[in-house]
């Protein structure tokens, strides 16, 4: 019997094989290539993209193209799989020229690539769905990392150079003594009321009224939602002329302008002003209550957006209320009411996504996008801090792409308006790009406690600690109306409230890169050959805790205060820490640094316990130093 040729025959029935889109393809997962959405895409309410293809392409040729993209891929894994290995053990060069470092970190197997990608509108980021599907990935691990809590405030005062004077059961302990001390205090300059707000340290509330929504949404808008762009602003004023006309009501629109007045109320322009010693003696000192001159009116608008969030469902403007009320309270400095609004914000929004089966409109899914990203990048800095379960928003892979300001925003009444809205939108993408180093910083250094720093080749920690800074370093030269050195960075820093906080993540990742190869240097012997090669790293972070310590914590009351108050105490522990071993060179100017950070703790901690309880161990370990009395500024 007459038989064809079987490659004649199969080249003649081949069929072009089916590409998942690229979400999926990242995913790993089954795509039905359904068009324009597939299912999967459809249900995340995100944009589905299928690689280009020709197709007037022989099938043949298909194929061919198919099989150069299956050993384009196994290449990748060869060469990822190098990288791993280069890291595992001490020897070679991690990198070559032109190649980002992967730091495998142990008892992982997620490498931790270090490109850099701006993600401002041009570069690669806005065009590329991979890179960006990694980012979501790196967050995701991140939060899991960062509820490790290991590098954080009160971890430091169980290093060996402080003899265990300052036991702390629990890393956590002084945080959470601020709320029960806030139940037992006595004095009444400290004592609160049983809804936890500040209206007792200022007199009685204060009625609302609804003739200011409009004055207190555009201060809202100009010192509270720059930092966090999530709201439609044009929508926002609507709000507010409906409020101004027909009252509050006990809906979520009510309830979002409430909050809004509340962070109206409470939010001052920023100033360069950083707390003194000479303020906090003398007739008249200065204090952070005394600072907030509208304290009670805000107290009294939050507390009647909190009368009605318990009322509201699972949408947009209800995550957004339970967003802004942790703002509200990182304001107030009440960190563990803040993580309950913020953790509250991320189930609502998990919930609402979830239950949503078709795509929304560009400009609505810009916000909800945005609103994914704050509450990530909130939990993440939380549980930087304190260990608290996560909300698990970070599982829906739901910001596969930066954020863009919505289309209602991106038509401002005039050029100023214009750049108000395109310095908002550069920082919060800078804050996202900055972020993705730092979880990448995290996982590579404090995935483990302070003694694996010990088992590591001093080698790798260099080259990885480089690597980082070269990051960071990029990650300056691309920001937008920032100049491409260090100085001017720091220049503009000192009057430019976004540009200072910016400079202040800068600086905090830094000492964090630094920070084991300080802990080595007192580990070791004072002539232990070791000392050499960790001097000129070691100096690297002592100059950057005093850079970051001499800035002074600043009266400027903002969501991030409490996290730079720590920040601050972390350094100088650090700073003490170095003088006490007597092996490492710092600059005399230490104790000043020490000092303003003191005063910085005084000014603050009439709202908040366990800023007071830090303030007082610095004390006693810079009395002891130094027999210094003069310190005890009280």
């Amino acid at each position: 019997m007459e038989r064809s040729d079987p490659r004649s025959a199969n080249a003649s029935v081949r069929k072009r094989a089916l590409v998942a889109c690229e979400l999926c393809r990242s995913k790993k997962t089954k795509c039905d290539n359904s068009r324009p959405s597939c299912e999967s895409c459809a249900r995340l309410r995100v944009k589905c993209l299928y690689k280009a293809s020709n197709l007037d392409q022989s099938p043949f040729d298909v194929t061919n193209q198919t099989v150069l993209e299956r050993l384009d891929y196994l290449v990748q894994l060869v060469e990822t799989q190098n990288e791993r290995n280069s890291l595992a053990a001490p020897g070679p060069s991690l990198y070559s020229p032109g190649h980002a470092v992967a730091a495998q970190t142990p008892n992982s197997n997620v490498s931790l690539d270090l490109p850099y990608t701006s993600p401002y509108a041009g570069d690669s980021c806005r065009s590329s769905t991979k890179v960006s599907l990694e980012d979501t990935a790196i967050l995701s691990e991140s939060v899991d990392l960062a509820g490790q809590t290991f590098g954080m405030c009160e971890t430091l005062l169980q290093w060996p150079i402080f003899e265990n004077k300052y036991p702390v059961p629990g890393p956590e302990l002084l945080v959470f003594q601020s709320e029960v001390t806030e139940k037992l205090e006595e004095k009444p300059c400290l004592s609160r009321s049983p809804n936890g707000n500040a209206t007792q340290l200022l007199g009685s509330r204060r009625l609302i009224h609804e003739e200011d929504a409009l004055r207190l949404a555009h201060k809202f808008l100009s010192h509270v939602h720059i930092k966090n762009p999530i709201l439609d602003e044009h929508n926002l004023f609507d709000i507010a002329r409906e409020v101004m006309e027909h009252g509050f009501g006990w809906d979520e629109r009510s309830c979002l302008m409430l909050i809004v007045c509340a962070l109206g109320s409470l939010c001052t322009e920023f100033t360069e002003d950083f707390i003194k010693p000479c303020q906090l003696v003398g007739p008249t000192p200065i204090s952070s209550v005394s600072d907030a001159v509208d304290y009670a009116s805000a107290e009294t608008y939050y507390i009647a957006c909190r009368k009605r969030v318990g009322l509201l469902g699972n949408s947009i403007v209800a995550t957004e209320c339970q967003f802004y009320s942790g703002v509200y309270e990182m304001f107030s400095l009440r960190p563990l009411r803040a993580w309950s609004s913020f953790n509250n914000a991320s189930k609502t929004l998990q919930m609402y996504l979830k239950a949503q089966s078709i795509q929304t409109a560009d400009a609505a899914c810009s916000l909800v996008r945005s609103l994914y990203w704050s509450c990530l990048k909130s939990e993440w800095e939380f549980r930087m801090e304190i260990d608290l379960p996560p909300s698990g928003l970070a599982t829906l892979n739901y910001g596969e792409i930066f954020p863009l300001p919505p289309a209602s925003s991106v038509q401002p009444h005039g050029e100023q308006d214009r750049a108000a809205i395109e310095k908002s939108w550069n920082f919060y993408l800078s804050e996202l790009a900055v972020r993705r180093i730092g979880n990448r910083l995290m996982g590579c250094f404090y995935q483990h406690d302070e003694t694996w720093w010990l088992s590591v080749p001093l080698e790798r920690l260099i080259r990885i600690a480089t690597e980082i800074e070269l990051q960071l370093t990029q990650w300056v030269n691309h920001l937008p109306q920032v100049g491409h050195s260090a100085g001017d960075f720091a220049d503009r820093a000192r009057s430019d409230e976004l540009t200072f906080y910016l400079h202040g993540r800068l600086l905090g990742f830094t000492e964090r890169v630094y920070r084991p190869f300080l802990y080595l240097a007192l580990y070791h012997p004072l002539d232990s050959p070791i000392q050499e090669s960790l001097r000129p790293y070691v100096q690297k972070h002592i100059e950057t805790c005093l850079k970051h310590t001499l800035r002074g914590i600043r009266r400027h009351r903002h969501h991030g205060t409490w996290y730079q108050i720590r920040e601050c105490v972390s350094m100088c522990f650090l700073l003490l820490a170095a003088v006490k071993s007597g092996k490492v060179r710092v600059s005399n100017s230490w104790r000043e640094a020490v000092e303003t950070t003191i005063a910085g703790c005084m000014f603050w901690e009439m709202e908040a316990s366990d800023v007071r309880a830090l303030r007082c161990v610095l004390m006693d370990i810079l009395e002891q130093l130094s027999g210094d009395k003069a310190v005890q500024i009280s």
